[in-house]
């Protein structure tokens, strides 16, 4: 309960620049984003009702990430920056990985995880040395897992479901040289944010190469499938993503091409030809029944239709 209301209070005070530039501080940041990717659900976890506990909070985390990213000033910070990550490629406990900073009261640790310092890695998981990768790779995973089935009802991959992080990255591929005003964040500068949706990446959690494979799909592949999610926060954040991201030239013969993953165009078309066979089927039907078909244009109600029938 402290740790919620503790959230909230951090929520209502990130609407603001003057507090939300103090809340960048990169622990901070590190934890934050940790917090709300992680998706551990062990055994003992689980309550005898089937819920799980892990991370209660990542919905309220997610909604503080979307405030704090509402800021182009601040989008930097988040954009580049990199979590630890300790691989476990042959755990039977999903994931397969562990986020060593998303500790927390409300959070746990994977069961497969040997500390380092206390005695020898755990050789039967395959555990790897702790090493960096994309926090925002890591929150477009825990986006995906968050629509997954259970996670509403709290049984399913993660706890929360995560729409605001919808909004996150909208707010990413909106910042531009124009509405920046300045930018000290020595790894990304503002031109390259909306690129971070656009390249290609490896499958979670594997490293990002320069040599490219056939598994590679960009970040945004991940979001614009959510254009039609009943969620009115997910569904607005995927379309701001797309409208976004439209606005780089030079990506546009890429995410029109029929071969792209994003496939771009089916996604902007399908409502267009869904609302056209509409259409036809209510001509159809009036056509049919003998009756006349009255199509509503923008701007006229249902009730000055019924006027000139």
């Amino acid at each position: 309960m402290i740790a919620h209301d503790a959230i909230s209070a951090l929520i209502n005070l990130s609407d603001t620049i003057a507090a939300a530039k103090y809340l960048v501080e990169q622990d901070f940041l590190v934890w934050l984003i940790s917090y709300t990717a992680v998706r551990y659900v062990p055994p003992w976890k689980i309550l005898a009702d089937g819920q799980n506990t892990t991370s209660p909070l990542s919905s309220l985390t997610s909604m503080l990430l979307s405030n704090l990213t509402s800021h182009p000033n601040l989008v930097p910070h988040i954009a580049s920056l990199k979590i630890p990550i300790i691989p476990l490629p042959q755990s039977t406990t999903y994931p397969p990985y562990f986020l060593p900073t998303s500790l927390s009261a409300t959070s746990t640790i994977h069961p497969d995880f040997r500390d380092p310092t206390i005695g020898p890695p755990n050789k039967e998981a395959g555990q790897e040395e702790e090493r960096e990768i994309e926090g925002l790779r890591a929150l477009v995973q825990a986006f995906e897992d968050g629509a997954s089935d259970g996670v509403k009802d709290s049984k399913g991959k993660r706890k929360g479901e995560c729409h605001f992080l919808a909004s996150v990255f909208a707010n990413i591929s909106m910042v531009s040289p124009d509405n920046l005003d300045f930018c000290d964040s020595a790894d990304v500068q503002a031109p390259a944010l909306r690129s971070l949706l656009l390249a290609p990446r490896p499958p979670f959690p594997q490293p990002s190469s320069t040599e490219a494979s056939g598994d590679d799909e960009p970040l945004l592949s991940k979001i614009v499938v959510y254009t039609e999610h009943p969620d009115t926060i997910r569904r607005g954040g995927a379309l701001g993503c797309i409208k976004n991201c439209a606005m780089d030239r030079g990506s546009m013969p890429w995410l029109l091409a029929s071969e792209s993953e994003c496939r771009f165009a089916d996604t902007l078309l399908l409502p267009v030809a869904m609302i056209t066979r509409k259409r036809i089927e209510l001509e159809l039907t009036s056509q049919m029944t003998g009756s006349s078909f009255h199509p509503i244009h923008q701007g006229q109600s249902k009730e000055s239709m019924s006027s000139h029938s």
